[in-house]
């Protein structure tokens, strides 16, 4: 059992790092939901097994299982910053499309004259 829902976090770990990396537009509530549900399932098996099968499911995945969720932190911080770059972006135009210009720099009105 432990090692199924292993099989499932690092399936879905790899899924949404690849997504992320090609560019893929996704839902990542969807991954989120779908990482949490597992990371339950896994905290409920372990609690319904023996310390000895986790350790035994765990031991020969675990730096391959940090590897998956090194490289899905790394994805997700770097589509977040694109993320809050295109905001950005996006509320600078607003404001800009609100100001008439009048407490703007004088160096500015000048250019939007």
């Amino acid at each position: 059992m432990m090692s199924a829902i292993l099989d499932r976090l690092e399936a879905v770990l790899g899924e949404e790092t690849r997504a992320l990396t090609r560019g893929i537009s996704i839902d990542v509530s969807q991954f989120t939901q779908a990482k949490n549900q597992l990371l339950l399932e896994l905290s409920n098996a372990r609690r319904s097994g023996n310390e000895s099968d986790l350790r035994a499911a765990l031991s020969p995945r675990a730096q391959r299982l940090k590897s998956l969720m090194n490289a899905n932190e790394k994805a997700l911080a770097v589509h977040l910053a694109a993320a809050r770059q295109v905001s950005q972006i996006i509320i600078e135009a607003m404001r800009e499309a609100e100001s008439d210009g009048t407490y703007a720099p004088p160096w500015l009105r000048r250019r939007a004259q």
